[in-house]
């Protein structure tokens, strides 16, 4: 399910994979593991694809509520790096939950609605829930709040690249 829900991302299924592994105590077998999935996706018919994520049964429902929450995460987990790396900044909470929606917004229709209405109502409900969710998050994925040192004054050209286009209309 994280493999189709990735857009085929066999990187992002063997992440997925190696954290559920990680969880249950597994050693770790990170060489082929992106090989492997590959494989195993590629040994698949379409139609069984197609067929993930129709008529599920309670095991079926959590199994698509991890591949849900884990591609959730994974995106989070790369607009923050973007935010960070290449703007400078780190994103704001409403920023975060505003990626979440745009996330699962971004999910196929076949998708369960329940599915994506628990995680829509994590990144719509009450702030303190969304800092909570947020905190777990950075903690599993390895994010953490700092804060940057003071030094010099930046250069303006330097503030206004490091700071987008917002900027820009001053």
């Amino acid at each position: 399910m994280v493999f189709v829900l990735s857009d085929w991302s066999s990187s992002v299924a063997a992440n997925f994979l190696r954290r559920q592994l990680q969880g249950l105590g597994h050693p770790m077998v990170d060489e082929d593991l992106v090989e492997h999935i590959e494989t195993a996706c590629l040994n698949k018919p379409d139609d069984w694809f197609a067929s993930l994520f129709q008529s599920l049964d309670s095991a079926g429902l959590s199994a698509a509520q991890r591949a849900v929450k884990h591609y959730v995460r994974h995106c989070l987990y790369l607009y923050t790096v973007d935010q960070n790396c290449k703007r400078g900044v780190a994103p704001s909470r409403e920023q975060l939950a505003a990626e979440g929606l745009k996330a699962l917004e971004s999910l196929s229709k076949d998708v369960p609605a329940q599915v994506i209405d628990r995680f829509r109502s994590i990144f719509t409900g009450n702030a303190r829930s969304l800092r909570r969710w947020l905190a777990s998050w950075r903690k599993r994925w390895g994010g953490r709040i700092g804060k940057l040192l003071v030094t010099e004054q930046l250069a303006t050209p330097l503030v206004q690249k490091k700071a987008g286009s917002s900027l820009e209309g001053l």
